[in-house]
C-alpha cells in the first residue's frame, strides 16, 4: 500500500505475517520498531519534571472553584427556633424568678442553659445545651450575665434547669 509520497508499506496485518506467528500481533508495531526500544530524549533546556509535578497534570480539578463548598452548605441542616407556648413561657419565668432569689444570696449560680443559636449564614440555626454559671440577671433587660462576661439575650433561651442534684 502506498502512503501518497510512492513509499510502499504493507499494512499491519501482512507486516505481521513476516515477524512470525510467535509474535504477538500489536497494530502500529511495525511503524514504531525502530524507536520502541530507544531511552527517552532529555531536553538539554528543561530539567526533568518531578514525580509529583507530572502527576498532578492529571489529577483532577475544580472546574467551578467553590461549587463543592456551596453544595455542602445547601446540605447542612439547620433547625428552626420554637416558640415557647404559655405553660413553658411560664415555666420558664417561674425559674427566672427563682435563679434571681438566688443571685441574691449568692455570688454566682451555676444552670444548665438550652437555648437557640442562630446560624450565621442560612435561615435556622442549632440548640446548645451548656452549663454555665450566672452572675447577674438584669430583669428590665432580659439578659443573663455569666461569670466569664458573656451576655446571653433571653429571646433565645428555650430552658433552665438547676445541676443534677440542686433543687
Amino acid at each position: 500500500m502506498a502512503d501518497g509520497t510512492g513509499v510502499h508499506l504493507p499494512d499491519e496485518a501482512s507486516a505481521h505475517a513476516a515477524l512470525g506467528a510467535d509474535v504477538p500481533f500489536a497494530p502500529g508495531v511495525e511503524r514504531y520498531g525502530a524507536i520502541i526500544d530507544l531511552p527517552r530524549p532529555l531536553s538539554e533546556r528543561h530539567a526533568p519534571m518531578s514525580r509529583e509535578n507530572r502527576a498532578a497534570q492529571f489529577a483532577p480539578f475544580a472546574a467551578l472553584t467553590g461549587y463543592g463548598d456551596c453544595i455542602r452548605e445547601a446540605n447542612r441542616l439547620t433547625a428552626d427556633e420554637v416558640e415557647l407556648s404559655e405553660e413553658e413561657a411560664g415555666q420558664l419565668d417561674r425559674t427566672l424568678a427563682l435563679l434571681a432569689q438566688r443571685l441574691r444570696a449568692e455570688e454566682t449560680v451555676e444552670v444548665e442553659l438550652t437555648r437557640f443559636i442562630p446560624d450565621e449564614r442560612k435561615a435556622g440555626g442549632s440548640f446548645s445545651r451548656e452549663t454555665v454559671r450566672i452572675r447577674r440577671f438584669d430583669e428590665a433587660i432580659r439578659v443573663l450575665y455569666t461569670a466569664t462576661g458573656e451576655r446571653i439575650a433571653l429571646e433565645g433561651v428555650v430552658d433552665i434547669r438547676w445541676p443534677e442534684g440542686e433543687e
